[in-house]
């Protein structure tokens, strides 16, 4: 069965949080991308109220798009629109693709650098979206503020004097694109189902003045998904982050299990010879559920591998697996893969579309605002301190202490 897709354009039409966990207790971060995760569940949602389902799970069409995993909904990465107005997609920079921190021009590609033409350099992570074209390489940032909010008693639905939190969010007006890959016959139904674009609300808060998108298919008939190809030894990179399990079904993010799990998908065993990882957790709530689903470590996006040359059987699975994907939870974005994304040991920096929102003079209010962010950050950690020292008093010693202190 031959895998379709198809492309669609998310816009915001107000601020987007698609929330990141931070573990800052005042802060609610935003990712810079709308997670498939999030558009399978916007989607459903509609699905539902459009149907009136009671017991959507019992609906032929709504199960296999939304609960079985037939359908795949990709994350939808930030666009670029080019000085002739042309709209280029944007992936993950791999993280392989670092910087001179001395000079930032200077770029490259850690993967193919020998680890003496960058002895004397210190190097960073460059991170973010773009795209690679031979030496050159395109960046383009997302547009992000910070808000800033009274907590509100739920008791008296008032707002608490003193008590505020941040949220960071997504700036209006900003495009993403994704893709829905599936069976094609599935996907032209789902395509009648929803019309060619609807505004809908997508992320957290959306009963305030968050979240309100415009959704908008780019062709009306599913189309043949493009692979890249490759020779010689290849690079592996992750567009989306990814969930491996070890052979005693835990979430892991040891080279080593990745590296199985290539050989278990290809059939055919793969040596990493080179690779650069970072590691992350996931943990998404289900609003139907009203809980959150299990923690997952996993392998962040950006993550690359090089790996040893294959046959050309062996290729063709490889090839596949960008369609497919590997690891858990596909169906919602998770384990998305390019091959071939491969560069020379340096770069040129090209830049399109505009800098993240410039930074300023923080205003008065922003001002007071943070000072009491940090206040009671600082009540809370004197807080726990102190009920540290109330679970080792020793009421003997101290009235010991009181005594010679009174004599």
């Amino acid at each position: 069965m031959q895998m379709k897709s198809l492309k669609f354009h998310i816009t915001t039409l107000s601020p987007l949080l698609i929330t990141n966990n931070t573990g800052d207790l005042n802060m609610v971060s935003t990712k810079e991308y709308i997670s498939g995760t999030a558009i399978l569940g916007a989607l459903a949602g509609i699905y539902i109220k459009k149907n009136n389902l009671e017991d959507a799970h019992k609906n032929n069409d709504f199960y296999k798009w939304f609960l079985d995993g037939s359908l795949k909904f990709t994350n939808a990465y930030i666009v670029s629109i080019d000085d002739k107005k042309n709209i280029n997609d944007n992936l993950p920079i791999p993280i392989s693709i670092q910087k001179n921190k001395d000079d930032e021009t200077d770029i490259y590609d850690l993967l193919f650098s020998e680890d003496k033409e960058i002895a004397d350099k210190t190097t960073k992570i460059i991170g973010g979206f773009g795209k690679i074209e031979k030496d050159l390489l395109y960046e383009q940032n997302v547009k992000k503020s910070l808000n800033f909010h009274h907590e509100r008693d739920c008791d008296t639905g008032t707002t608490q004097k003193g008590m505020i939190f941040n949220y960071e969010s997504i700036d209006s007006g900003q495009t993403f694109e994704g893709a829905i890959i599936g069976e094609g016959n599935d996907l032209k139904t789902l395509y009648t189902s929803f019309g060619k674009s609807f505004e809908t609300n997508i992320g957290r808060s959306r009963s305030a003045q968050y979240g309100k998108v415009n959704f908008e298919f780019l062709n009306d008939k599913p189309e043949d998904i493009p692979v890249n190809s490759a020779s010689g030894e290849i690079t592996l990179t992750l567009i989306s982050d990814t969930i491996i399990y070890n052979e005693h079904g835990f979430s892991t993010t040891d080279k080593r299990d990745f590296e199985k799990a290539l050989t278990d998908k290809l059939g055919h065993s793969v040596e990493i010879k080179k690779a650069f990882i970072k590691t992350g957790e996931i943990e998404n709530f289900v609003s139907v559920w009203k809980l959150r689903k299990p923690t997952e470590t996993c392998f962040l996006m950006g993550s690359c591998f090089l790996i040893s040359e294959i046959d050309a059987n062996n290729l063709e699975k490889l090839k596949e697996l960008q369609i497919s994907g590997i690891g858990e939870r596909t169906h919602e974005g998770f384990g998305r893969v390019a091959i071939g994304i491969r560069t020379d040991k340096s770069l040129t920096k090209r830049d399109y579309g505009e800098a993240p929102i410039s930074s300023g003079t923080l205003p008065t209010i922003a001002k007071e605002i943070a000072n009491g962010a940090v206040k009671n950050y600082i009540r809370k950690i004197i807080e726990v301190k102190a009920l540290e020292e109330c679970a080792g008093f020793n009421k003997n010693k101290m009235a010991h202490r009181v005594r010679v202190w009174v004599n």
